[in-house]
Formats: C-alpha cells, sequence, structure tokens
C-alpha cells in the first residue's frame, strides 16, 4: 500500500500473508469437486444403464407375460375345443383344472365347482358314504396313488344330481425326469355305445333266434317229406291191396266150401270147378 504526504509519496508499505494452506485447501476443494463431479457422472451411468436394464427386464418380463398368457389361452383354447374330457390332479388327487367337455359330462356349469376338489368325490359325488363306494375303493384314485397308468373300458361316474353316466377313461402320470408331478386323465362318454351295443345284441340274439326257428321249420318239413312218401305210397296202393284181398277172401270161401264138400263125399270135379272160376 502507499502512503503520501503532501500529495507526494513518501512510504510504500508492503504485507505479506502465507496462502499455503488456503491454495492447498483451493487445490483439495477442487479436487474433490472434480472427483464429485466424476463419481456423480460414473454414478449417473451406472443409473442410466440400470434404468436400461429395468426397462429391459420389466419389458422382457411383461413379454413373458405376454406370451405365457398367449400359451395360456391357446393351451385352454386346445383343451376346450377337444370332444373327449381332459382334467388334471395333483399328487394327492386334487384336481388342478379341466375343460368345457369335462364340466359337461359331469354336469357341471363352473369350473370352480371342481377344482381343488378330490379325485373321487369328483367323479362320484353321489355315491359318496355308500357302501361299497369309498375312496379306497375307487379305481381311479387307486391309480394316481399308485402313480400308474390306467384304463378303465367300462367306468361308471356320477353327476351331482343323480344320474350317471358310462365312461371310457385313461389317466397317465406326468413325471417330468422322473419325478411325478401330476395325473391327467381323459374320458368319453360310451353310454350311446352301450345302448348300441345292447340293441345290436339284443337283434343278434333275436336273428339267432329266428335261425333257430327257420332250421326247425326246415327240419320239419324234411321230416314230413320223409313221413309223406311212404304214407302216399301206401295210400295209392289201399285200392289195389283191397282188391287183392276180395280176390283171397273169395278164394278162402270156395276152398272151405270144396274142403266141406269133399269131407261130405261128393264129387271132386265140382270143387275143382268152382276153384277155377275165382
Amino acid at each position: 500500500s502507499a502512503l503520501y504526504r503532501g500529495g507526494t509519496l513518501t512510504h510504500t508499505l508492503c504485507f505479506l500473508r502465507d496462502i499455503t494452506a488456503q491454495t492447498q485447501a483451493e487445490q483439495a476443494l477442487q479436487k474433490y469437486r472434480e472427483n464429485l463431479e466424476r463419481r456423480v457422472e460414473e454414478r449417473t451411468e451406472e443409473l442410466s444403464r440400470s434404468n436400461g436394464e429395468l426397462l429391459r427386464e420389466t419389458s422382457e418380463h411383461a413379454r413373458a407375460e405376454t406370451d405365457l398368457r398367449e400359451t395360456r389361452d391357446r393351451i385352454r383354447l386346445l383343451l376346450d375345443s377337444t370332444a373327449e374330457a381332459i382334467c388334471g390332479f395333483d399328487l394327492e388327487g386334487r384336481c388342478m383344472f379341466l375343460n368345457s367337455s369335462c364340466l359337461r359330462l359331469l354336469g357341471y356349469d363352473r369350473g370352480e365347482d371342481l377344482l381343488g376338489k378330490d379325485v373321487h368325490g369328483f367323479l362320484h359325488p353321489a355315491c359318496e358314504g355308500a357302501a361299497g363306494c369309498s375312496g379306497a375303493d375307487c379305481r381311479v384314485a387307486r391309480a394316481l396313488r399308485e402313480r400308474s397308468a390306467v384304463h378303465l373300458e367300462d367306468e361308471l361316474f356320477w353327476n351331482p344330481n343323480g344320474t350317471s353316466l358310462k365312461a371310457e377313461f385313461w389317466c397317465y402320470p406326468v413325471s417330468p425326469e422322473g419325478h411325478p408331478l401330476c395325473g391327467v386323465a381323459t374320458f368319453v362318454d360310451i353310454s350311446e355305445r352301450k345302448r348300441a351295443e345292447q340293441e345290436r345284441d339284443l337283434l343278434s340274439l333275436q336273428l339267432l333266434h329266428g335261425q333257430k326257428l327257420q332250421a326247425i321249420g326246415q327240419l320239419s318239413a324234411g321230416i314230413a317229406h320223409e313221413i309223406n312218401n311212404p304214407v302216399g305210397y301206401l295210400i295209392s296202393n289201399l285200392a289195389t291191396l283191397d282188391e287183392y284181398l276180395k280176390d283171397l277172401t273169395a278164394l278162402l270161401r270156395v276152398t272151405g266150401e270144396a274142403a266141406d264138400r269133399l269131407a261130405a263125399g261128393e264129387d271132386p270135379a265140382e270143387s275143382r270147378a268152382a276153384l277155377t272160376r275165382v
């Protein structure tokens, strides 16, 4: 700083201050600021990458959910488009899924009425508690418990209203990599087929009975023919036999008279003449 006296510079004062610490502090602050900015940039980049990955994962998850929903809808469409009843059971024998044909054949309106239900109560609701109709006796439930394939050609299923239907039933265990997971069952209503078979059997019996009657008729006709031939022969020769009998009777009469004459001592010539006339 300058000092003046009477307008004339007389002295100059100099002040010194050590700013090393300040400079170091400013440098450290600048370095910290630069490090902070770099860390913010790095963190921002990390967040951007994370956001990108999150968006990508979210998009993939949404796409996977869409694919899963579409796959589930396609499977449901395929299941509901089959005429056969299809249903799945877990290892405890509880219903996991079923199609519309299964609902229709068993007489239900909603799948919720059957999901989670035990297989015996599922297929035989009207005979619960009846003698000889327990879950332990149910062939379908036993096959599921034993993890074995089963094919029942004539199984009786019951509807909730007490009516029944004849069904042909298949059930196979699903065991990915050898580990039992569930069982899938299919069945078809064979009531009409059974009625047709009964009608066919009845017609067959009627036809067989008719064939037997026809054979009996043919046999009777043959027997009658064999009997009628000798009878006809006898009838056709009765007149001739009658003439023979008349001649034989006359001969016996004349012979007897001639014998009487001979016994009475009459002339034998007359007896010979009478025999000659016969």
